[in-house]
């Protein structure tokens, strides 16, 4: 009887080749919807131009299409950071300040989709321990979700709320819109399963990954307060 043949390693080079496509398809994964659709939009505009339509480009028109390729430009570069995923050491900051900053650079973006935009700190210590970048990477990311979510409501609404856990700070992003079906719940922070996963549901597990570097977790629940979906991260304090 013939022994089996051992299996030769595999080559270094292979591997890392495949470490880098699957890392490309990622990022593809995140951004490729999104730039399919601006950039039809930005098409669109240039035919009208190409045929000596310029009229038809009112003011409304072109302000509303520099206003899709701004959110654009800031949604590849949210979505490039998570996909590189990495931060700085863990520093002690003012949630307040830090939390502060990152709403108001997302205030903008709610105002053009018209949505009411509301920060509420009700936390008493302040200081948590967390990475800036990975902070505002995780916040931004449930807040642009939110809002694709608001997509269509009736007056929309997004609050951001901080309270006081022990030994942490509680953030609550909750939004006025349909909530997530709770057979999608169960799933939102799973890994990919390979195929064409969407940009929202890779997002969610970048932002668990984020905040579990930190120390710290996210979770899904239904929000009574607002009548729509809620998550909820828990960040050590300092």
């Amino acid at each position: 009887m013939s022994a089996t043949p051992p299996i030769p390693p595999q080559d270094p080079s292979l591997a890392r080749a495949k470490d880098r496509l699957a890392a490309a398809g990622f990022v593809g994964s995140l951004v490729g919807h999104d730039a399919r659709n601006r950039l039809a939009s930005v098409r669109a505009a240039l035919e009208l131009l190409e045929a000596g339509l310029e009229r038809s480009l009112t003011a409304e028109h072109r302000t509303m299409l520099l206003s899709q390729f701004d959110e654009f430009v800031d949604d590849f570069n949210l979505r490039i950071d998570m996909a590189r995923g990495d931060g700085g050491p863990a520093e002690a900051l003012s949630a307040r300040e830090l939390i502060g900053a990152i709403v108001e650079s997302f205030r903008s973006h709610a105002a053009r989709r018209g949505i009411a935009l509301e920060v509420h700190f009700g936390h008493a210590r302040d200081p948590i321990r967390a990475d800036r970048r990975l902070l505002r990477l995780a916040i931004l990311n449930i807040l642009r979700n939110a809002a694709e979510a608001l997509e269509g409501a009736a007056a929309p609404r997004i609050e951001l709320v901080t309270a006081d856990d022990p030994e942490r700070l509680r953030v609550d992003i909750r939004d006025n819109g349909p909530g997530v079906p709770r057979a999608l719940a169960e799933r939102l922070f799973r890994e990919p399963s390979g195929g064409r996963e969407p940009a929202a549901g890779l997002g969610l597990v970048i932002t668990r990954d984020a905040l579990i570097v930190m120390g710290g977790s996210v979770e899904y629940r239904p929000d009574s307060a607002l009548g729509g979906g809620c998550f909820r991260l828990s960040l050590p304090l300092a």
